[in-house]
């Protein structure tokens, strides 16, 4: 595998998981418009939570992976790492029950238990912003390599 072409996928990868916490967070946000509003909320905004409390697991099974020394996939691990930069937590177990907090979060919102809530929020505001800023990143040095190649 070429340099240029890990660095694609890794793009792809920051994309990917950026484009899902948004979707999330703009599922949340239209859900609680429609529940302020007394309107039914709208199935497909439910989906985006889903795909938000999916994406959180996934990241929380990739750190609990790692703890066992077990083999995880690469994409997981670069999300888990932009991750762990963006929150600035040293410690694993702080990342998992900051994790497991957002996903208790997500699930109370979904269910119409609760309706304010922060971890879960800013969590996938952080996934946003830094996955898509490593996303540029890789896409910029892919760039200079084009740039070289001429």
């Amino acid at each position: 595998m070429t340099r240029q072409w890990q660095l694609m996928h890794d793009a792809q990868t920051f994309l990917d998981a950026s484009k899902l916490a948004n979707d999330a967070l703009m599922g949340i946000h239209f859900v609680r418009i429609a529940r302020q509003r007394g309107k039914p909320v709208n199935p497909l905004h439910v989906e985006k939570i889903d795909k938000g409390i999916k994406l959180l697991e996934t990241i929380l099974q990739t750190l609990e992976a790692r703890e066992k020394h077990e083999t995880t996939s690469s994409e997981a691990i670069s999300i888990l790492y932009v991750l762990s930069q963006g929150r600035m937590i040293g410690k694993p177990a702080s990342l998992k029950k900051v994790l497991k907090d957002s996903i208790t979060e997500l699930l109370k919102f979904k269910e119409g238990k609760i309706e304010d809530f922060e971890e879960a929020e800013e969590l996938l505001e952080i996934i946003t912003k830094h996955t898509s800023e490593e996303a540029l990143k890789a896409t910029s040095k892919v760039r200079v390599f084009i740039a070289e190649a001429r």
